[in-house]
């Protein structure tokens, strides 16, 4: 796929041959180049295949299974575990998942902190990085649980969310990861929330209790 054409991008004092340099990753992301071809695979399975494609698809892509294809990048580009993370939904969706599961306000302990204006447009223009390590480590100093919104940190600048003991974190995938307007979105939640001593509130979906033998 060539650069994206000034002449695509603003109406006026453009002409076809001219390219333009993006800078709204943190908006959208660009097509990647094989994202056509592998859409095109998916409409031919699901035309000549129908409902059978969940289980038998001719490029290995069973959609059943279709998270399993992006787990192990997943976990690489957030720097955890495999068992670790999952795909699904999108990054508002998640935040709720998220906050049903590890928001327990008590009588004495009932506050959310976050940073002011947490959504500002300036943010994106300075690039500011926050110590994610150090904001995590003085959460837990104070017995508080910390958890990320990840949507411009993902696929953007180095994370190791794992080893720096981030309690939770969620992100979308249309930014920088360029998986496209309405992209599935990932979570992380630390493998400490899986001892059964852990066990939270959580609003779960059809593989609840896991996969069955075989499918």
């Amino acid at each position: 796929m060539p650069p994206p054409a000034a002449a695509n991008s603003t109406p006026k004092d453009t002409t076809e041959d001219q390219l333009c340099t993006y800078l709204c990753g943190n908006s959208l992301g660009l097509q990647p180049k094989a994202t056509k071809q592998y859409l095109l695979e998916e409409l031919e399975i699901w035309a000549k295949r129908g409902v059978l494609g969940h289980h038998s698809h001719a490029y290995q892509r069973p959609w059943l299974t279709s998270d399993e294809n992006v787990l192990q990048e997943s976990a690489r580009i957030v720097g955890c575990k495999l068992s670790e993370v999952a795909i699904l939904n999108t990054l508002t969706v998640n935040i709720h998942f998220l906050f049903a599961a590890f928001y327990q306000p008590t009588p004495q302990r009932f506050k959310v902190i976050m940073e002011a204006k947490a959504f500002p447009s300036d943010r994106y223009y300075t690039g500011q990085l926050f110590d994610m390590k150090r904001i995590t480590e003085a959460g837990h100093a104070q017995g508080s649980l910390v958890g990320f919104d990840l949507a411009h940190a993902v696929g953007n600048v180095p994370l190791y969310l794992h080893d720096w003991a981030v309690d939770f974190a969620c992100w979308c995938t249309y930014k920088y990861l360029n998986s496209g307007p309405g992209g599935i979105a990932g979570i992380y939640v630390h493998e400490k929330y899986a001892q059964p001593d852990e066990e939270r509130p959580r609003l779960a979906g059809w593989w609840r209790n896991g996969r069955l033998p075989g499918v």
